[in-house]
């Protein structure tokens, strides 16, 4: 049997909280389903593509790389792509897992709650 971290525990438990103080307990398997999903296709995952507005230094590409293929148990290429279009930040890709903090999809979102 995988035995866990106690920082993934602690979100396994913040989810079974939520789920159980919401009265969504239901979820359950359907939520177990969706992660095994996200963790097979990860693995099939060839590189970690990274998109910034300017060129990853060197340092910045090895602790991408350590810090996803720590948590990925693997060891995968960082490959930087250039886009001007999110103003900022980076957006990180690996397989169907994706991570978003440019400034363009932080705008997005600040827009998204005043028009509610």
């Amino acid at each position: 049997m995988r035995r866990f971290s106690e920082k993934s525990n602690n979100i396994i438990q913040g989810l079974m909280d939520y789920l159980t103080e919401t009265g969504e307990e239901r979820l359950l398997p359907e939520v177990r389903d969706e992660l095994d999903y996200l963790s097979k296709e990860s693995a099939k995952a060839e590189e970690i593509q990274v998109e910034s507005t300017v060129f990853l230094s060197p340092g910045q590409k090895k602790i991408i790389q350590k810090f996803i293929n720590s948590h990925l148990g693997q060891s995968l290429p960082v490959v930087n792509k250039i886009n001007k279009a999110i103003l900022g930040g980076f957006s990180i890709k690996v397989g169907d897992w994706y991570l978003d903090t440019s400034i363009k999809y932080q705008l997005k979102n600040i827009r998204h709650l005043l028009l509610r």
